[in-house]
């Protein structure tokens, strides 16, 4: 090989080495918009840990085209990211370990065939709205249920008030555990979700926390009614 070769040979190397670097920049940043957790590096980590010899980016996409094709498929969405990024490690390795960059064009070239970026951002917009959706359904669920809980933490202010012994409460276990059980029965007749397990000790955490329950025991518990008794005197 001449001079002139040589350089040709570097030039092309380059252009192989931008190309790759540009498509793999893009494929970061479709996988981050598909995957809210996870790393493209380890992806990419796992796809070259798999693609050798004997199992090629060829034979990825024999294995696994029929299920990407399953509109219900495992990982659907990340198929045309995998197989893209198999035929651009193919690549890098052709131009790295054996100079051979007509082979690493012809990778390049097979790579675009799945890197479709309208079909990836079509992905991407159906994920988003399907996240979306979810977001929505929490919260909605998150405010009905605040709302239940909100029926349950007056009761237990009802029931601090009423149950209260003469001398107060002793302290907020003594008050929880004297309660629980009315607690318990409210809930049921109201349909309100709250875990019977824990039910004790969430009552102990909203006696502690809550901005309306707390004042509430506290002002009922014997040792502030003492203090109370001993200013107005």
């Amino acid at each position: 090989m001449n001079a002139l070769e040589a350089l040709r040979n570097r030039q092309e190397k380059k252009n192989i080495s931008n190309a790759l670097s540009k498509i793999y920049e893009k494929l970061n940043i479709y996988f981050m918009q598909l995957r809210s957790t996870g790393d493209f590096a380890e992806f990419k980590k796992i796809i070259e840990n798999k693609i050798n010899e004997k199992y090629t980016a060829d034979d990825m996409v024999i294995e696994f085209y029929p299920e990407y094709l399953t509109p219900n498929g495992r990982d659907n969405d990340l198929m045309p990211v995998a197989f893209t990024t198999a035929y651009c490690i193919e690549a890098q390795r052709a131009i790295e370990q054996n100079g051979e960059n007509k082979k690493a064009w012809e990778c390049i070239s097979k790579s675009n065939v799945y890197f479709n970026a309208d079909r990836l951002e079509q992905l991407i917009r159906k994920k988003l709205k399907k996240d979306k959706t979810t977001n929505e359904i929490r919260s909605k669920g998150g405010k009905q249920r605040a709302n239940s809980f909100k029926l349950t933490k007056d009761e237990i202010i009802r029931l601090l008030k009423i149950r209260c012994p003469t001398a107060g409460w002793k302290s907020i276990p003594d008050a929880a555990r004297s309660i629980k059980g009315y607690v318990l029965d409210f809930n049921r007749k109201n349909l309100i979700n709250l875990s019977e397990v824990g039910l004790l000790n969430q009552i102990i955490i909203w006696m502690r926390k809550d901005h309306e329950i707390s004042p509430a025991i506290q002002s009922l518990l014997t040792k502030n009614i003492i203090k109370t008794k001993s200013k107005l005197q």
